[in-house]
């Protein structure tokens, strides 16, 4: 128990790395097919990469900046 909590970030980048991996030889095998899953799969991405940028922003800096907000409402 003592190794996952000194771990666990690793451990989580590890599965999150390898589940991101697997993701082309599921979608060439024809277990992920469909069209829709993989558009959910990339707005679930792109809105992760705005909150953790929202986090690190308005954590370190302690200000809350909606300015690049405007670049992800452009894409």
């Amino acid at each position: 128990m003592k190794f996952i909590k000194k771990q666990g970030d690793n451990i989580c980048f590890a599965l999150i790395a390898a589940a991101l991996a697997i993701m082309p030889m599921l979608l060439n095998a024809g277990v992920i097919g469909s069209s829709s899953t993989i558009l959910f799969l990339g707005k679930c991405i792109a809105f992760a990469a705005v909150a953790i940028g929202l986090d690190m922003i308005w954590g370190y800096t302690g200000i809350l900046s909606l300015g690049h907000g405007l670049y992800f409402s452009l894409g």
